[in-house]
């Protein structure tokens, strides 16, 4: 039985809004937590839900008929980016670590750039949709940030700056993707567009 289009997109929406404020929860708590109760299982276990409750918005995204619409998609790249930038700078000044700092500042520098072609993009009407390289480092980021989160990362701190270089990389190497794929379509739409006039 197919629903209404606009049930899947409230629900989505729904669904990202409530992430939102679960993540904000889950920040707003870790700031006012001393520095004894940092790393717990159940905060690191309420950000897994926050990565997962991703995924199920995604996936009532493309139940449309139509797919993910325009305004959904950039709604949940900005709730992405404004969990990602959050979470990561509260660890970062609880755990006085530049590394995570770091990390959060090239995370932010990478999405900028991606931001605005993305929305080159969407003025020409072309295809903005994310890239496998960005997903893994998506899901890099956020199991990252789950091992962080967790007692974990009270005892390996080590290991979880080593993830966050891994981090920093996948980033970089993701952003260099996307805006390589992007160029590539914008000279191709621009090539398009003089070849029609030609005619």
């Amino acid at each position: 039985m197919k629903l209404p289009v606009e049930v899947y997109r409230k629900s989505a929406e729904t669904v990202t809004y409530a992430r939102v404020a679960m993540a904000g929860a889950i920040v707003g708590n870790l700031a006012v937590s001393s520095d004894v109760e940092t790393h717990s299982w159940y905060r690191a276990l309420g950000f897994a839900g926050v990565a997962m409750a991703d995924k199920v918005d995604g996936w009532i995204a493309r139940r449309q008929p139509d797919g993910p619409t325009a305004k959904g998609a950039k709604l949940d790249i900005e709730s992405d980016e404004v969990i990602t930038y959050s979470t990561e700078s509260i660890l970062a000044i609880k755990d006085s670590d530049p590394v995570t700092a770091i990390s959060a500042f090239v995370n932010r520098f990478r999405d900028y750039l991606v931001g605005k072609k993305r929305d080159e993009l969407r003025e020409k009407k072309l295809d903005a949709k994310a890239r496998d390289l960005g997903k893994y480092k998506t899901g890099w980021i956020n199991f990252t940030t789950f091992l962080q989160l967790s007692p974990i990362g009270e005892k390996h701190p080590k290991i979880i700056r080593a993830m966050r270089i891994g981090e920093m990389a996948l980033t970089i190497a993701s952003g260099f993707d996307i805006l390589r794929s992007a160029n590539y379509s914008l000279s191709d739409y621009e090539f398009q567009q003089q070849k029609s006039k030609t005619k």
